[in-house]
């Protein structure tokens, strides 16, 4: 597991405090990541577009170029 910001600087730890919403939409990211294709990722954001979380292979850099 690698946790970065938005500028790829390393996080130890990140909370995530999520609705039901949000929850299923992780969920259902994390489902995808199983199959998932070079390239792949997915953005799981809350309702306003605010907060958002990027998913994708950790041994896949392409996907988040």
């Amino acid at each position: 597991m690698r946790i970065v910001d938005a500028t790829g600087n390393e996080l130890n730890s990140v909370y995530l405090a999520l609705s039901e919403e949000e929850a299923s939409a992780l969920i259902d990211a994390l489902s995808e990541l199983r199959s998932a294709s070079t390239g792949w990722h997915v953005h799981v954001s809350d309702s306003a577009y605010v907060s958002e979380v990027t998913v994708y292979r950790e041994d896949d850099e392409t996907a988040i170029q």
